[in-house]
């Protein structure tokens, strides 16, 4: 009875034009009733699988409340989430498997690369990132076609609106989640155009037509649609728990020294694109029961977050030549010994770890000790891995970074670690915290590595 009456509730709240709620994300709790932000539970488990990974470390990931503090919508469909209405276009919400139509998977690969770099948008990207991606387990979000279309096919014949399988997918268990209640659709989809048309308006968001969001009694064309009815009596809350990452995963790219969080959003777009796929394969079982794609998108959300950072870490000690500090000739020498640590689950392989300058007029002697060692196989634990001299001019005081790569091939990971530290000669000034690192303008990945530690390994 609650989730029929949640129906009526969230159905009837939703005014012409409104893209679907998707399976709930209102807030604000309705008397005897209570939330709809089933995005809001998604996110709570998966993060309650993701914080207790070995790797986690809170000052690499958002804190829960800052993450669902960016979801969800009040009855009036405004608020800090995706879905309030003009702050994201249609189409973020959709990806159509069958025709490559729909935007979601890039606007998860764009919300991802902001919690990857650690920005002022982190929070915003983590929540974004995980509703984009929990609406590709929802079938009625991985059907449709661009709005434009729509448009353009009814101005040359308003008549008919004929869509193809690839467009609606299969009418006879998509024209009304509930067996029975109502007939199967035909191919002609006017009446749904021509309802989407006039509540739309042409606004430049409102760029994507779900057709099973049109198709309610004339009374209730949306609120009565098979879009917003199944997703009405959709549970609160995910059934289970999370206990694995997910099998969709395609892999993490190769590591490398650079930005990995390039390559790293070309899988997240991916492996977006793969739950769409896995939903419509799932299709007639998913719409059966609600609890199967929740039970998917949590353990993708769980996965997308753990590929935001590493369980690789890295850190450092140093200490001056006596004789060099000694010569006033000289130029100081430091020795800087790395530890590397891998707090992941399986072994890293293939590890290498770097140490470079990035502010200051320090300098590696490669000549005596390469920039770049490698190390092979790391499991799991901390050691002492690197040496290096460095130059070190007196009164320069200078900043380095730490860094190293390895590859995981069962566990999604960014695959780098490092951290920032300052060598300050005798008789210098340490640089300001504030230190830009010489980054150039536009240079997210040197602000990340400069600004942001990838953690530290216990002693």
């Amino acid at each position: 009875m609650k989730r029929l009456l949640a129906f009526a509730a969230c159905g009837l709240m939703l005014a012409p034009g409104t893209p679907a709620l998707a399976w709930g994300s209102m807030t604000v709790p309705i008397p005897y009733i209570g939330n709809f932000n089933t995005h809001g539970c998604i996110a709570e488990t998966a993060y309650a699988f993701v914080e207790k990974d070995p790797a986690f470390n809170s000052a690499m990931f958002p804190a829960e409340a800052d993450v669902t503090g960016h979801e969800g919508v009040n009855v009036h469909v405004k608020g800090a989430g995706p879905d309030s209405e003009g702050s994201t276009n249609y189409a973020e919400h959709y990806y159509n498997p069958r025709n490559g139509e729909g935007s979601a998977p890039d606007s998860v690969a764009k919300y991802f690369s902001d919690l990857a770099y650690r920005n002022t948008g982190r929070q915003k990207g983590a929540a974004w990132s995980a509703h984009f991606l929990g609406d590709m387990s929802v079938p009625f979000h991985t059907h449709g076609m661009w709005g434009n279309e729509v448009r353009a096919a009814m101005a040359s014949n308003p008549a008919a609106l004929d869509l193809p399988p690839k467009v609606t997918g299969d009418r006879t268990i998509l024209s009304h989640p509930f067996t029975g209640l109502l007939s199967n659709h035909s191919a002609d989809f006017k009446v749904e155009a021509q309802r989407f048309l006039a509540a739309t308006g042409g606004l430049a968001y409102q760029d994507w037509f779900d057709p099973w969001y049109w198709n309610g009694p004339d009374a209730l064309p949306y609120q009565g649609s098979s879009h917003i009815t199944w997703e009405g009596w959709a549970p609160e809350c995910p059934p289970t728990p999370v206990s694995q990452y997910s099998s969709l995963w395609p892999g993490n790219p190769p590591p490398a020294f650079g930005n990995p969080i390039v390559p790293m959003a070309e899988v997240v777009r991916a492996f977006a694109k793969a739950n769409a796929r896995s939903t419509v394969a799932s299709e007639a079982d998913f719409l059966a029961n609600e609890g199967e794609g929740e039970d998917q998108a949590a353990t993708s959300v769980a996965t997308l977050w753990r590929a935001s950072f590493s369980g690789l870490r890295t850190d450092q000690s140093y200490t001056f030549d006596q004789a060099s500090l000694a010569d006033p000739n000289a130029t100081p020498l430091a020795e800087v010994r790395g530890r590397l640590g891998n707090f992941a689950r399986e072994t890293a392989r293939g590890v290498q770890v770097r140490l470079r300058v990035v502010s200051g007029a320090c300098r590696v002697k490669t000549s005596a000790t390469p920039d770049i060692q490698t190390y092979g196989a790391a499991p799991t634990g901390v050691r002492a891995f690197g040496d290096w001299k460095v130059e070190v001019p007196r009164g320069s005081p200078c900043r380095l970074i730490i860094e190293a790569i390895g590859a995981y091939s069962a566990t999604p990971d960014l695959e780098i670690g490092w951290k920032n530290f300052d060598v300050t000669p005798p008789n210098a000034t340490p640089p300001p915290p504030s230190s830009d690192c010489n980054c150039k303008p536009g240079d997210l990945m040197c602000h990340t590595l400069c600004h942001h530690n990838a953690g530290t390994p216990a002693p």
